[in-house]
């Protein structure tokens, strides 16, 4: 369970201050003094202070600043007050308690027991109007998952504060047409947004992986045709193996071998699958079925890698995971390019509120408006950023129009309760970014978001190893990697290794300090006359020119290239001012540096196979072959020594 305290807004930015923060403060306040008036501070017997303290909230702030629709405020006494979204979900719960009394142990038990009765509860407040207390949360099966906690205190809290306290709460989240008092603005000067919006982007995580779980157990479970099941599995292997995880195919493959040479005991086969990699729990857990195969079974690979399904219960969720942050990446690196007038507004503002608000079409398999913006995201950007948005592994729950067809009457309703499902969440990731002003991001803003959402120890479990920022930059500096170096722009570098990107984007960070500096090894770029954005032009084609790296794992590789993307954003923004059609391609690559890589390793209906999932796999590697002839200058990275 990780915990947020609240922290104190530096002075310098009290004039700041938020429209929506002061009026949410202002209205906590008259509520407080109308308690007090009223003498239900003084302690009348029952709950009649908790209750007048509850009905002004539920009419002065939640409905009338808030904007919340009458009809979607439940007050009752399981739930004091219960939020509920369009389709009458419930969405946050408020637990209010006689302002002025302090709740109990008990009574804080008693909260978070009941918070698991609802398995779409993402938000709960405690409060006794002076001090309350904010609980991200999830339960996807009954069990409570507490992701954050904030604090805020009455009597001290600022207007930001307040603001990104409620942020959750505003209902333009949740219904179209809400009243928007103001977008949060997401800079340096404003900490506690840069806190909400890192929460927000968690649990946005927390929804879509949960959902993608779901998904994926189903699809692998026939619900949406063998043909469907085959590409899925076929998917998953491959990011096992490219993850460093005997697939299950690949020890059902070995199980079936051992079993052709002897007989093995229920302990034989605990070893022989901790033997691919398996913790010994998830040894056990598959033991015993495996132990009661028929002599029959025991011959047949998919019937033994179905068995052996639930030893990787751990990595679908690690896939599901990382499949939610790149659907998410996507979705917050175009809405940043929104925001800095960089690409063309779909995701945010009066037209994506009206597209959510339209009536959905009564087309069969028709996609939803929210998966509908975002494929058109997705495809109109595989030009400019195609790292980021070809379909690759992190695809595989896209089944397109053609599989879709050959599906039966069951199998598609099936497919299309999910996706349903999908497109609920797919428009509350969106609402909640349209809630945020990013026009003043930059990698400095980027960094600390990042480091907030998904901090060194998340990246790790993800697969984005991570190298402290002390050690990168002594590298660099004994390689004489530095920005006043003359000639460091004619110097190719590479991280064979590169995790979550640490070498990869010092090395840029200096490489474009140095080309701001007026040395004679790019004279050119500081021609008299010439354009800005003919300059940044040029400054991005060296980047692209000497920049390389290279990670085993996927989500790895996609993490660097985020990381690398936010740092040249301002120059992508400068360039495509006069020049649309300009793209950028980082080389930054998924493989396996140790192996050779010919047109042999790759299977020949593979892309075929796959159904146009992999494009970025089959793009990546025809240009991966071609770096493989490069010479470097530089090589750096903190390879994993303990996996050699």
């Amino acid at each position: 369970m990780r915990t947020t305290k609240r922290k104190t807004v530096n002075e310098e930015n009290s004039g700041a201050e938020s429209n929506q923060g002061i009026s949410i403060l202002d209205v906590l306040r008259v509520i407080l003094k109308r308690c007090e008036d009223s003498g239900d501070r003084l302690g009348y017997p029952g709950e009649g202070g908790e209750r007048a303290f509850r009905g002004w909230l539920v009419t002065d702030l939640i409905e009338s600043v808030l904007g919340w629709p009458k009809d979607k405020v439940v007050v009752g006494e399981r739930f004091d007050i219960l939020l509920q979204d369009a389709e009458a979900f419930p969405v946050a719960t408020i637990e209010t308690k006689t302002p002025g009394h302090k709740a109990s142990k008990k009574e804080r038990e008693d909260f978070e027991n009941r918070l698991s009765g609802y398995g779409t509860l993402r938000t709960a407040y405690l409060t006794n109007g002076e001090q309350w207390e904010r609980l991200d949360i999830i339960s996807p099966t009954g069990e409570l998952e507490v992701r954050e906690r904030f604090e805020l205190q009455l009597q001290s809290a600022t207007a930001e504060e307040a603001e990104a306290f409620f942020a959750p709460l505003t209902a333009d989240r949740f219904f179209s047409g809400a009243p928007r008092l103001a977008r949060h603005a997401v800079s340096a000067t404003h900490p506690h947004i840069l806190e909400a919006l890192a929460a927000d982007l968690d649990q946005t995580i927390a929804d879509l992986a949960l959902f993608f779980e779901s998904f994926f157990v189903g699809l692998r479970d026939h619900r949406a045709g063998t043909q469907t099941r085959a590409i899925t599995l076929s998917l998953f292997n491959r990011w096992c193996e490219e993850s460093l995880i005997v697939s299950p195919r690949h020890a059902a493959t070995g199980l079936v071998e051992r079993w052709r040479k002897q007989d093995l005991s229920e302990r034989d086969l605990v070893d022989a699958v901790m033997e691919f990699g398996l913790a010994r729990r998830d040894a056990l857990t598959v033991s015993d079925h495996l132990a009661t195969m028929s002599a029959r079974a025991r011959r047949d690979i998919e019937a033994v890698a179905d068995v052996l399904w639930p030893a990787y219960t751990s990595s679908v969720k690690k896939l599901c995971v990382q499949t939610a942050h790149v659907l998410l990446a996507r979705a917050l690196l175009y809405r940043i390019g929104e925001d800095q007038d960089l690409f063309p507004r779909l995701l945010s503002g009066e037209e994506m509120e009206k597209s959510l608000a339209a009536m959905p079409s009564t087309v069969v398999d028709a996609p939803g408006v929210a998966a509908d913006l975002l494929s058109h995201v997705q495809v109109s950007m595989q030009r400019f950023l195609p790292a980021v948005y070809l379909l690759g592994e992190f695809d595989w729950w896209q089944v397109k129009p053609d599989q879709r067809a050959l599906l039966t009457g069951h199998e598609r309703t099936w497919l299309g309760g999910m996706d349903k499902e999908l497109e609920r969440a797919k428009q509350r990731c969106l609402r909640m970014l349209n809630g945020y002003d990013f026009g003043r991001v930059d990698v400095d803003v980027w960094r600390n978001v990042y480091q907030h959402y998904l901090p060194a120890d998340e990246r790790q479990r993800l697969g984005g190893f991570y190298t402290p920022d002390e050690l990168v930059n002594l590298v660099f500096d004994l390689a004489e990697f530095t920005p006043e170096k003359e000639g460091l722009c004619h110097l190719s570098f590479i991280d064979p290794a590169c995790g979550s990107g640490a070498f990869v984007t010092t090395a840029l960070a200096r490489l474009l300090k140095h080309l701001e500096q007026k040395l004679s090894c790019h004279a050119e770029l500081n021609k008299r006359g010439l354009p800005e954005w003919k300059r940044a032009e040029a400054i991005l084609n060296i980047a692209a020119r000497n920049l390389h790296a290279v990670d085993l794992h996927p989500f790895a590789a996609f993490l660097t290239t985020l990381n690398a993307l936010f740092l040249v954003m301002p120059l992508y923004v400068k360039a495509r001012e006069k020049n649309q059609d300009f793209s950028l391609d980082l080389q930054i690559f998924s493989s396996d540096t140790l192996e050779k890589h010919d047109e042999e390793m790759l299977e020949p209906d593979l892309f075929t196979r796959l159904n146009s999932r992999v494009q970025l796999t089959e793009d990546s590697f025809r240009r991966y072959q071609q770096m493989l002839n490069v010479r470097f200058d530089r090589v750096f990275g903190n390879p994993p020594w303990g996996g050699c």
